[in-house]
């Protein structure tokens, strides 16, 4: 086995590969007194381990989301934590709904609330940790995040000169690999599936599978 030399370095969980067509993530975030605030589904789309892109509202049935939201609230009830955290959802093609992971952390697809709810994790998260009252959060304008990588960095000055609706923050990051998020682009819009087009026409992200998508949200 390839990894047969791994186990002389420590202890390992082994998991599944679980069989998924859709990614989502909820965030979270978690007073003292156990009141939740719970913002909009979002959908993910991953390259190598990592988000890459990010979305919402997302080609969801209502159902489903409703049991993806009652999920996480259930979990966010039984945790004892303060702040804003993110779990995240696998869906099987014949529905099934499984948690993948629990993350007590701010999270990268949870920066798309910027513009996509009344409110932002950072907002709920400082409020959750001083004792403040939550905000009963409202999903606002469709949102689609975009990160770029460090190997993205030189093509995309184009567009932050000609895509006046696009909004770029970047990071300080010292790493010379290429694949290091160095930014992320939030891009509210009228309809998603444009969106993801647009995003698929500078031909930056030519890696990554924005057709699955566009071809099935609004």
């Amino acid at each position: 086995m390839d990894a047969s030399g791994l186990l002389d370095a420590g202890t390992y969980v082994l998991e599944s590969f679980i069989e998924h067509q859709r990614d989502y993530a909820v965030v979270v975030t978690r007073d003292g007194l156990g009141n939740r605030a719970i913002f909009p589904t979002v959908e993910l789309i991953y390259k190598d381990g990592q988000v890459t892109t990010a979305f919402t509202p997302p080609e969801i049935d209502p159902l489903v989301d409703q049991e993806i939201k009652r999920i996480a609230n259930e979990i966010a009830f039984n945790l004892d934590y303060v702040g804003t955290f993110e779990i995240t959802f696998f869906l099987s093609e014949n529905g099934t709904i499984y948690v993948n992971k629990v993350a007590p952390n701010l999270s990268q697809a949870g920066l798309i609330f910027e513009y996509a709810a009344n409110t932002d994790q950072f907002t709920e998260h400082l409020k959750a940790i001083s004792g403040l009252p939550l905000t009963n959060v409202l999903p606002s304008l469709p949102t689609v995040m975009q990160t770029v990588r460090r190997r993205d960095f030189e093509r995309i000055q184009t567009q932050w000169v000609i895509k006046n609706d696009w909004h770029f923050s970047f990071y300080q990051d010292a790493s010379s690999d290429l694949d290091t998020i160095v930014g992320i682009i939030l891009i509210p819009t009228e309809s998603v599936s444009q969106t993801l087009k647009q995003i698929e026409s500078t031909s930056i992200w030519d890696d990554i599978d924005f057709n699955s998508k566009y071809q099935s949200v609004g």
